[in-house]
């Protein structure tokens, strides 16, 4: 282990700035120097010790995985099927020699085109690299398009690096001989405003290198302006907020957390900016008044976090939209539907059957629900709903039954419509807010339910099974557009790339990066190989093999490198207007550990040692004359200079002043109250097919 000698302060200076900065940088080179000591603890003998014990194990794993893959390729053979990965290796074998060269089909396919061109050259993997190359004329007359800084699909197996080794060997255009690989750099951007893109500029110039990053972030790397088509604006400044959330304490016994501060800060802004009618730029070259559809609030992964900020928009009555493929199914009307399936289905399940009974179908308040529960302690819910003679459960329980008898002679496509028809749920929900995207929800689950149908997909139950596996693996359809519906845009960055916004909310920036690739029990590389732990069973411990040390921090910094461009990505959506959110709990002593590190450009190592986009952010942020407020916060010295391009806009803020919306009750409104328009025909939806779906399936001789 290695000793650190003690650092002596001088009498009567331990307060000195100085002397202050000087601890934090000795501090930090400790910390730097502690995830090494794996490495320097163990010798060259150990390590060869370690992998001689673990090798009969990987062995036999390789040898496992060998013969899984065989036989797993036999089976599809057998039933002639065969996945894409299938389709790239085959592909593959017939046109790629065991040496890299071109077989004989290879050749004969390459001579039938003159000019290959291949896109997104950036996500490419080996294997795609390889057929290229081969029907290409071995790469001769081969045009790739691509940006490796818009590389993120490395969990897809994209390999960024086989786009870095042709950008660093090729030669400028002007500069090749006849014959030479060239390249072309096109660095102007004809998407967005000068402001949006000396943000991005600043802060990628500062965090990006070759040592944490794989690519230096040079003038050819840079965007420069193209959209010569903007008018002049004095309003479109990147916005940086800093939101400090509180933990539980004496003074504040109920603190508003985080998300919530976060979320309830997005709407009041975005509420500002519809009120003010922030002008944006239409495709004539006028400036009209933002709408809501021109706004998205981008996240690194939504999940969970959608609720909070669907809710936060609700209480400024403003419309939103989520556009990931899960959220089809976390809409109201389409659980309470699916809810209401599963309860037909089997009525003894408790989740969907409260769901439906507190859903705006029959309007059971929780404390209604708590009083059935009360009444019948034992059993399930089912079974305290029929034990009440209550008319509320006599009623749910009688079209419960009637539309369970109906589904015994019913597709689930019929049955669908005739439960829309039957509880006018197109007209109930259609009558909500979004009432249009809601419908039109529900009538993408009956086709939902009829595509499936057509697949072999027979009967409720196996409908009902289905859906939760279209669910667990992320297939559901996609919600109805917020475009359609006039609402904000709520996605993740991975959906957003290829797509541009008039106005942007980068939010959830101390979202910590995934670990998840680290926790295998076997890491694999493929340059490197396999990184196992060793279990050793005479003094029963396990540990890493230095071996899996390497590859796990080899991993680190590639898994650092794809989050570095998913932030790129994410900053070079917006057209005019971005707006980063960055909410914390103990923001000082954060932003003190930030600003002992803190440079223009940021030290590799600096930035290989944060854990969110939001640090990437504040560590290059704090060196800025604007984020006086932030420097101010953490009582830090840091160095400033002026930075070239716009200015930033930073503001500091307290979570507790993101507090609920207070709206005034119904009665206290008075004549006040604005006058809602109401359109009837929505509650006057009548199905199309009443006539057949009144019907039974099966007519006997006395109905005739």
């Amino acid at each position: 282990a290695v000793a650190f000698p003690k650092l002596v302060t001088p009498r009567g200076r331990k307060e000195d700035p100085l002397v202050l900065a000087l601890k934090q940088i000795w501090e930090g080179a400790k910390a730097a120097l502690k995830p090494l000591q794996a490495w320097l603890d163990v010798t060259g003998e150990e390590a060869l010790e370690d992998l001689a014990a673990v090798a009969p194990a990987m062995l036999a794993l390789l040898d496992l995985t060998a013969a899984f893959s065989a036989a797993f390729r036999a089976e599809k053979l057998r039933i002639n099927a065969a996945d894409f990965p299938d389709q790239e290796h085959l592909a593959l074998t017939l046109l790629v020699r065991p040496d890299g060269g071109p077989t004989e089909l290879g050749e004969q396919v390459s001579a039938r085109y003159a000019e290959i061109l291949v896109d997104e050259y950036q996500d490419t993997n080996e294997v795609q690299n390889a057929i290229f190359r081969a029907v290409s004329k071995e790469g001769k007359n081969l045009f790739t398009v691509g940006d490796v800084k818009q590389s993120i699909y490395r969990f897809r197996l994209a390999d960024p690096t086989i786009f870095l080794r042709k950008y660093a060997a090729f030669k400028p255009h002007k500069e090749a001989l006849d014959g030479e690989d060239r390249k072309i750099t096109l660095s102007q951007n004809f998407r967005s405003r000068q402001e949006i893109l000396d943000a991005a500029n600043f802060v990628f110039e500062n965090i990006l290198s070759v040592e944490m990053g794989e690519l230096d972030y040079n003038e050819d790397a840079a965007l420069h302006f193209g959209a010569a088509y903007y008018p002049p604006r004095t309003d479109c400044r990147t916005e940086f907020h800093l939101l400090t959330a509180h933990q539980k304490s004496a003074e504040d016994p109920h603190p508003v957390k985080k998300l919530t501060a976060e979320a309830r800060f997005a709407a009041r802004r975005i509420r500002e900016l519809l009120d003010e009618g922030f002008p944006v730029t239409a495709p004539d070259g006028t400036l009209r008044p933002c709408k809501p559809e021109d706004i998205v609030i981008l996240m690194r992964s939504p999940g969970s976090r959608v609720a909070a900020f669907a809710a936060a928009l609700a209480e400024r009555e403003i419309p939103c939209s989520f556009q990931e493929d899960s959220g089809f199914f976390e809409t109201m009307e389409v659980s309470t539907a699916v809810s209401l399936l599963e309860l037909i289905d089997n009525p003894r399940q408790d989740v969907p059957l409260i769901s439906v009974l507190r859903s705006p179908i029959f309007g059971f308040t929780p404390d209604r629900l708590a009083e059935i529960r009360a009444a019948a302690p034992e059993g399930d819910f089912y079974q305290a709903v029929a034990s009440s003679d209550s008319p509320d459960c006599a009623a749910f329980l009688k079209t419960l039954n009637a539309l369970r008898l109906s589904a015994r002679d019913m597709s689930v496509h019929r049955l669908l419509w005739h439960i829309y028809n039957t509880l006018n749920l197109l007209g109930l929900y259609g009558a909500m807010d979004r009432g249009l995207e809601r419908r039109e929800n529900l009538i993408t689950l009956a086709c939902q339910a009829e595509k499936l149908e057509s697949g072999g997909c027979r009967g409720l139950f196996a409908f009902v099974t289905q859906l939760r596996r279209l669910l667990e693996e992320g297939k559901a359809p996609p919600a109805a557009s917020a475009s359609a519906s006039g609402g904000v845009r709520l996605m993740s960055i991975h959906k957003s790339k290829g797509l541009e916004f008039p106005i942007v909310i980068l939010a959830d920036l101390d979202h910590a990066f995934s670990r998840q690739d680290f926790d295998a029990s076997v890491l694999v590389h493929p340059a490197l190989g396999l990184g196992p732990r060793r279990v050793d069973l005479k003094r029963k411990i396990r540990y890493p093999t230095l071996a899996r040390t390497a590859i796990e921090e080899t991993l680190r910094r590639e898994n650092l490198a794809e989050e570095q461009r998913v932030l790129y990505v994410a900053m070079t959506r917006p057209k005019e207007k971005l707006i980063l959110l960055h909410s914390l709990y103990f923001a000082e002593t954060r932003l003190q550990r930030l600003a002992a590190s803190a440079a223009l450009p940021a030290a590799p190592e600096a930035v290989a040692a944060c854990r969110t986009f939001g640090e990437w952010l504040l560590l290059c942020l704090l060196c800025r004359p604007e984020a006086e407020p932030l420097r101010r916060l953490a009582e830090a010295e840091v160095p400033t200079a002026p930075c070239p391009g716009a200015p930033w806009e930073v503001f500091l803020h307290d979570a507790g002043d993101c507090r609920e919306v207070s709206r005034p009750s119904l009665e206290s409104a008075g004549d006040e109250r604005p006058e809602i328009p109401f359109d009837p025909a929505l509650l006057a939806f009548e199905y199309p097919y009443r006539r057949e779906a009144a019907l039974p399936a099966k007519l006997t001789a006395t109905q005739l």
